[in-house]
């Protein structure tokens, strides 16, 4: 019995060892600590017990630096000589010069077109991009006019450079005729026979022998005779004047085409005087008012001292009135009446009208009015 008691003793003894060991283990690996919220206790959680959480852990995002942007560079235009001028040139003739461009600019300029501003001008451009420091040159035709005198023609290059984007260029020339006729311009009457044209001498300046091709006028009112055959350095033209297309075509041109070189073709202007016309062919009222009617007197002349006979005289819209007329030697004087309608959305400011004066000869003159209302103020609107 002594025996199996102490067997006991010993295993109790073992056992108390084994567990006094494993509660040191436990002391000594401390749980990782946390931080807590500890919620205060009241009257409605007293018996409540206390909870513990765990902070959210706010992650901050990584700022990403943007990328450098490249810097944008301009493309720029640049023309040394802005203007060629030919000088004294002959007429109808082909010229031809050139305008040397260099791109200025950091970036690269792009050509659109070349624009003309008439079809005697015929450009030439061998590629339409360049870069930066690349130069080119647009080459031109240039046809010169027929007429003698100064003549400008603009070329514009159309391209992606910002504050030019369509950079003018010119063209000028004086076209100079090695022909001239003598009178250069012609003054008629209705009442002299033949019109009072005088002979016209059409001349070579440099001595050179040329032939008439042609005589031309505005509608076939003057004619004259020639032989398209002769050459010669001087040519003196007797003129016909037919006096009924001339009264219907009181202002023309003749035109005299010849075979010299530099002299393609002569024009030569004429003028002639009606036979009657309206001293004031034109009347203009400021401030109408409708409850203001306005006279005006109207002269009706003769340019040749006829008598002067009105048949009758209409307005188309009615806003003018003939009051009286008053004959004189040759002329006669017509008071008119101005009643200015009411204004409406229609007229605005602005009302016009027109009267017409029909001769017993068969001739129509014409009188135009215009009128204005005055602006009304910001209170009668």
């Amino acid at each position: 019995m002594k025996l199996i008691n102490t067997i006991l003793l010993v295993i109790i003894a073992v056992c108390l060892l084994n567990l006094q060991s494993g509660c040191q283990e436990a002391q000594k690996t401390p749980e990782p600590q946390q931080m807590v919220t500890v919620t205060p206790k009241t009257e409605e959680n007293a018996q409540a017990p206390e909870v513990v959480k765990a902070p959210d852990v706010v992650k901050k995002p990584k700022q990403v630096q943007p990328e450098p942007q490249p810097k944008k560079g301009k493309p720029v235009i640049k023309v040394e000589k802005l203007v060629h001028d030919f000088g004294k040139v002959g007429p109808n003739k082909k010229y031809n010069c050139e305008f040397e461009f260099k791109n200025a600019g950091d970036d690269t300029l792009r050509i659109t077109r070349i624009q003309s501003t008439c079809g005697c001008t015929v450009t030439q451009l061998k590629k339409k991009v360049y870069a930066p420091g690349e130069s080119g040159t647009v080459k031109v035709t240039f046809r010169t006019p027929t007429r003698q005198g100064s003549t400008t023609k603009n070329l514009y290059i159309l391209s992606n450079d910002k504050k030019n984007t369509k950079f003018e260029l010119a063209l000028k020339a004086i076209v100079e005729l090695k022909v001239e006729a003598t009178p250069k311009s012609l003054n008629l009457s209705l009442k002299d026979e033949n019109a009072g044209i005088k002979p016209i001498t059409i001349k070579s300046k440099d001595g050179r022998p040329f032939a008439i091709k042609s005589f031309t006028s505005t509608a076939n009112v003057i004619t004259a005779g020639f032989d398209t055959a002769l050459e010669a350095t001087e040519f003196v033209l007797e003129p016909k004047v037919d006096i009924e297309k001339l009264t219907k075509n009181l202002k023309g041109n003749i035109r005299v085409n010849v075979t010299h070189p530099q002299a393609s073709m002569i024009n030569i202007a004429y003028s002639t005087l009606p036979l009657f016309e309206v001293s004031h062919p034109r009347i203009i009222i400021q401030n109408a008012d409708p409850s203001k009617p306005i006279t005006r007197n109207v002269v009706v002349k003769s340019n040749y001292n006829n008598t002067v006979q009105i048949e009758s005289i209409s307005s188309s819209k009615q806003f003018m009135k003939v009051l009286s007329q008053q004959p004189e030697d040759s002329s006669v004087t017509v008071e008119v009446q101005i009643t200015p309608p009411e204004q409406s959305k229609k007229l605005k400011r602005y009302f016009t009208d027109e009267m017409k004066i029909k001769m017993k000869n068969g001739d129509e003159l014409i009188v135009k009015c215009s009128g204005w209302y005055p602006r009304k103020s910001a209170k009668s609107k």
